[in-house]
């Protein structure tokens, strides 16, 4: 790659310049055109960062193969994807509706269309359109921190690290929502605080679990469709009580966290048996190239 322009020689510049003309979208979106309380959806900024991963991979003369877009063990990897997310949340929703019938609080399982970070509802019609904003957002964020930060940091740092910094993004990327929701009144700075952290933390723990899970498969496949599921579940699926809906979605997303973690260990298990071909790092500029552990 000697004949590489200075973009292609600094691939982890390039990754993150990529990253701030996503986010200038993802602000533009929801601070500008405030499409999230009109459409319950960022639907315009989901859209062209996907375009934008696909420019950054081609303009990286990468095959699309090297963000994990590849047929290979296809069927295998999204069903750990899926399988995965619905054991992960099976057990989160279970503990969420014991407490609540421990409290005498009368829980039931509500399934509605609702967008918890606007509070926007709607019916069948709006549900479809949240499994496809769904999709979109899936596809943009995992071609972006894992199918490119991961692959690109993994050229200079060892898995593990290079998977804490992608991480640590995609929870950084988060934060916009309790910036927004204290820009406008509607929480105080001690509450933005609050939820920021708590929306960091669990973010940069999906951020892990989707990161190895795209390491040990070499499929971003497995993570589009581990993502893409608990973003519908938890748009979908609801537990209603007799003091309010989603009460307790805080103990619920804290129990999916650890649960994920703990499922680190069977996801590694899955990987040796299926003898999956693992994640490469990007060819750096000298040509060299590999994974390391």
């Amino acid at each position: 790659m000697s004949d590489a322009g200075p973009i292609r020689r600094r691939p982890v510049l390039a990754a993150f310049l990529l990253l701030v003309a996503a986010f200038v979208l993802r602000l533009n979106d929801i601070f500008v055109l405030r499409l999230d309380e009109s459409l319950g959806e960022i639907i315009l900024s989901k859209a062209l960062g996907f375009v934008l991963v696909l420019a950054f991979v081609s303009l990286m003369r990468q095959p699309f193969a090297a963000i994990g877009f590849h047929r290979r063990d296809l069927g295998t990897t999204i069903t750990i994807g899926v399988l995965l997310t619905l054991g992960i949340y099976l057990i989160s929703y279970a503990v969420e509706f014991g407490l609540h019938a421990v409290s005498g609080d009368n829980p039931a399982v509500v399934l509605a269309a609702i967008d918890p970070k606007q509070e926007v509802t709607g019916g069948l019609l709006f549900a479809g359109w949240l499994v496809f904003g769904n999709v979109v957002n899936a596809l943009m964020e995992e071609g972006l921190f894992r199918g490119v930060f991961l692959p690109v940091l993994m050229g200079r740092f060892r898995f593990w690290a290079a998977n804490a910094v992608q991480a640590l993004l995609f929870g950084l990327w988060h934060l916009v929502w309790p910036l927004k929701n204290f820009i406008h009144g509607e929480i105080s700075l001690g509450g933005a605080l609050a939820q920021g952290g708590l929306l960091l933390l669990g973010s940069t723990i999906y951020g892990l679990i989707w990161g190895y899970l795209f390491y040990v498969t070499g499929s971003l496949w497995a993570p589009i469709a581990a993502h893409f599921l608990a973003n519908t579940i938890q748009n979908l699926v609801h537990i209603e009580s007799s003091v309010g809906l989603d009460v307790l979605v805080s103990v619920r997303g804290t129990v999916a966290s650890l649960v994920g973690l703990a499922a680190l260990g069977l996801i590694w298990w899955l990987s040796k048996r299926r003898g999956f071909q693992r994640l490469q790092s990007w060819s750096t500029a000298d040509g060299s190239a590999g994974t390391r552990a």
